[in-house]
């Protein structure tokens, strides 16, 4: 009776792995930036863009989702397209990356500014109508 071999050989043990991971990353896909929870979640085909941020648990406050955008696996880049106020989000494929950016930081003027701002019209426009006499 011949001993057979009780073990797998280490080169096709790794590569059983590499395919095992290959296949749980096509499986799921990673939600970033300007989400409440931004985690991985599991790729279910034919559900929205919108709807995996959702399961993300939303856009966040400072959200920019006009300009979200999908980066796939083989490194194409898809961006969210807006005709006549209809945006159209592109399609999430599986190993794929949803990216939400965040919103640039607004400047508001100070009390002063404002005050500035509002004399500097109001002599322009006194200094025009005293031409115009």
């Amino acid at each position: 009776m011949d001993k057979q071999n009780k073990y797998i050989p280490i080169k096709s043990f790794f590569s059983f792995m590499n395919e095992v991971n290959e296949f749980l990353l096509k499986r799921k896909y990673w939600v970033m930036g300007e989400v409440m929870m931004p985690n991985t979640v599991r790729y279910e085909k034919g559900r929205s863009l919108k709807s995996y941020v959702n399961a993300a648990g939303g856009f966040g406050m400072n959200a920019k989702s006009s300009k979200s955008y999908v980066i796939h696996a083989n490194g194409s880049i898809d961006v969210t397209s807006s005709f006549m106020g209809f945006r159209n989000y592109p399609t999430v494929k599986p190993g794929s990356r949803v990216i939400v950016p965040e919103k640039p930081a607004s400047v508001e003027l100070s009390t002063v500014e404002i005050i500035g701002i509002t004399t500097s019209i109001t002599s322009v426009a006194a200094m025009i109508i005293s031409l115009l006499k």
